[in-house]
């Protein structure tokens, strides 16, 4: 009847679109007011058991990567200023990594619903103290030291010194490439 082929479409509509309801009042869909995610914090280097959180947040900003990021720093306070790594298990098993809003999309729209599962890795490091080491050793210069494989001098950032030999050094690069 006319009414199953409608009832039939809008059971097809809810499939498509995970963000609809159905009011079970008045059998006709809507939108959700928002967004539930489970999430799992790992916390690797220190050995700490597994945190399990729920929340919820608006539909608006569900496809927000930063929204979420700030939201993980609400709903976890270690997280603040760590950096994190975001990602969800597809249906073939593999761990996908989000990293902006459109990933974000992608990982709504093939998860199942209405409950959107995801895990957090984090590093104990805070982003200005991965900064600041980045800087220092961009800014690290050894005058009168050159690199005894490429010859470059001075050498700039990280510079290698072989424990067994008298006045070997090496840049990074040459370290890198395993040149002694």
């Amino acid at each position: 009847t006319c009414c199953e082929v409608q009832f039939s479409w809008k059971l097809q509509a809810i499939q498509v679109a995970k963000f609809l309801i159905i009011d079970t009042k008045t059998k006709k869909i809507k939108m959700a007011d928002n967004v539930s995610f489970k999430v799992i914090l790992k916390d690797k280097e220190n050995a700490v058991e597994d945190e399990l959180r729920r929340f919820v947040v608006d539909k608006d900003v569900s496809t927000s990567f930063s929204y979420l990021e700030q939201k993980l720093g609400v709903v976890f306070p270690q997280l603040k200023e760590r950096i994190l790594s975001i990602s969800w298990t597809d249906e073939d098993g593999d761990l996908i990594t989000i990293a902006n809003d459109e990933e974000l999309i992608i990982a709504l729209t093939e998860m199942p619903g209405p409950l959107y599962k995801l895990i957090v890795n984090f590093n104990s490091k805070t982003q200005s103290q991965t900064m600041n080491k980045e800087l220092f050793q961009e800014s690290q210069i050894h005058p009168g030291v050159a690199c005894d494989s490429c010859n470059k001098k001075p050498i700039e950032g990280n510079r290698y010194k072989c424990v067994v030999c008298d006045n070997y050094d090496l840049c990074g690069t040459c370290e890198a490439a395993g040149r002694h």
